[in-house]
């Protein structure tokens, strides 16, 4: 993995810090609002499958309103027929779905 974006440490490899810089990692309850945006990407996989449906869809309308204008957020394929109606446009990218704010 070492490379362009990774060096070697001792875990095996870590994100080379001029990468990982303007990125932040935070958890998050996801039931709560969003902490501040707006947000360029992000990935919440294979999460809000365990939610009811109204949950799941309040949820995600959260997610969606905190990002930016051309932001993109990744579901895991079974969510992404939670997204609709949310004004998210999909996108395909590597074969994953993004869904990217107009």
């Amino acid at each position: 993995l070492a490379g362009r974006w990774f060096h070697a440490s001792d875990v095996g490899a870590e994100v080379d810090a001029r990468v990982a810089a303007p990125v932040r990692f935070s958890r998050h309850n996801l039931l709560d609002p969003p902490p501040p945006g707006p947000f360029d990407a992000v990935l919440c996989r294979n999460a809000v499958i365990y939610f009811e449906p109204a949950v799941a869809r309040a949820t995600l309308a959260r997610l969606a309103g905190a990002l930016a204008p051309g932001g993109i957020l990744l579901l895991g394929p079974v969510e992404l027929p939670l997204s609709g109606g949310l004004g998210l446009q999909p996108a395909e990218a590597g074969g994953a779905t993004l869904l990217v704010k107009g």
